[in-house]
């Protein structure tokens, strides 16, 4: 007989020995080769257990980034996920485990990318990137969340020379720009950045460039060059 032991969090096997329905004696077993360990488990964790706390940041952010391309290229054909889609693959998550350890171990990103074509995956990557391209050369992480607009949060000098607001989702998508401060807080948040340049870095640049004089606060941000870091002064 196999089941799930939920103290020892892992699927197992007992050799029962009954006479009659009454239990003789019983000792733990390997798991046949050709038991299904996993079903086992997904039915023991399909209720009472947290499957959500289980997913990871990278996975919570690719289902995001499939539903704004759900909304903005539904032509894609992307899968529609429930609000649960952790316990709807729950029996495909489980395939191979027969124990909690190792199927937190188990990525459930890759489940999700099972039910893709090729062709999808490659329009996501492209399409609705994890990273975008600034002016500086970085490469700054996306943050995306169903429902709304990406969040792209960068320095504001790493933007320097971008006039318009970036846009993914062959451009039906504008990001949401959260301009940090060289301290990497939240300065101003905008949709519009060439707007922000025009009327409001001025005053931004005014209240800033006292606190952090070794950056760069250039009266043109359109034609200055965007810049990684504070520039080091050479050595005289």
């Amino acid at each position: 007989d196999a089941f799930y032991d939920s103290s020892k969090q892992k699927v197992m096997a007992m050799k029962r020995t009954r006479f009659a329905d009454l239990i003789i004696d019983e000792t733990v077993a390997a798991l046949p080769p050709e038991m299904d360990a996993g079903t086992i488990l997904a039915q023991a964790l399909s209720s009472n257990f947290d499957l959500e706390a289980l997913v990871d940041d990278d996975a919570r952010q690719y289902l995001a980034r499939i539903a704004c391309l759900q909304d903005k290229m539904p032509e894609l054909g992307l899968p529609q996920f429930s609000a649960t889609p952790w316990v709807d693959l729950l029996d495909d998550w489980c395939m191979g485990c027969s124990s909690l350890a190792e199927l937190k171990a188990q990525s459930f990103l890759a489940v999700i990318q099972a039910k893709l074509t090729h062709q999808q995956r490659s329009e996501i990557e492209r399409e609705a990137p994890e990273r975008m391209p600034v002016p500086s050369g970085n490469q700054i992480k996306l943050t995306y969340e169903a429902g709304k607009a990406p969040v792209l949060a960068v320095r504001i000098q790493e933007l320097f020379g971008m006039i318009d607001t970036p846009k993914i989702a062959r451009n039906r998508q504008p990001v949401l720009v959260h301009l940090l401060a060289p301290n990497y807080r939240v300065q101003q948040i905008t949709p519009d950045l060439a707007s922000f340049w025009k009327n409001t870095y001025p005053e931004v640049k005014k209240d800033l460039k006292a606190r952090y004089p070794k950056h760069s606060w250039p009266d043109d941000p359109l034609i200055a060059q965007a810049e990684r870091g504070p520039k080091r002064k050479r050595p005289t």
